[in-house]
Parts: structure tokens; C-alpha cells; sequence
């Protein structure tokens, strides 16, 4: 959607367009940037914060192919040894 540029169709019907489509397309930017495949691509928080808060324009930034999970068996949460 983000390559079609079709962001708003991601937003919750529920809303009925009760929201700054501004807003809302900095706001799914940013969550795009933070899950790029390259963690080295992703924004420090303290950058993302500023993005969400339009002190850092969203427009400037590259987005690429986000990260996938393709098997949840092979996420381990809270292991212990």
C-alpha cells in the first residue's frame, strides 16, 4: 500500500475519516521505517519520536522492504537456560 500510495485505505473504517490524513500518513510511515528488514535502516527512538511529533520530516526518509516473520515456531520468548 505504501508503494501504490494507499496508506489511508489502512486506517480502521471504524474512524470514518475522523482524523488528519496528515497525521495518519506520518504516523504509518514512521511504523514502516521502524520494521525495515535492515535494522541498521531504522530510526533510533528518540528519531522516530521526533518524526511522530513532525519535528523530523517523514518525507525525507527512505522506506525499504520491511522484515518479515515467516515461521513463529522459530521465535523464542523468554528463554531460559
Amino acid at each position: 500500500m505504501y508503494k501504490s500510495n494507499k496508506l489511508l485505505e489502512m486506517m480502521d473504517p471504524m474512524l470514518n475519516g475522523n482524523f488528519s490524513e496528515d497525521e495518519a500518513i506520518r504516523f504509518l510511515k514512521v511504523a514502516l521505517l521502524c520494521v525495515q528488514e535492515k535494522c541498521s535502516l531504522r530510526p533510533h527512538i528518540s528519531t522516530a519520536i521526533k518524526m511522530m511529533n513532525g519535528e523530523t520530516n517523514v518525507c525525507d526518509m527512505s522506506i525499504s522492504q520491511s522484515a518479515l516473520i515467516t515461521d513463529f515456531m522459530d521465535i523464542k520468548i523468554g528463554q531460559r537456560r
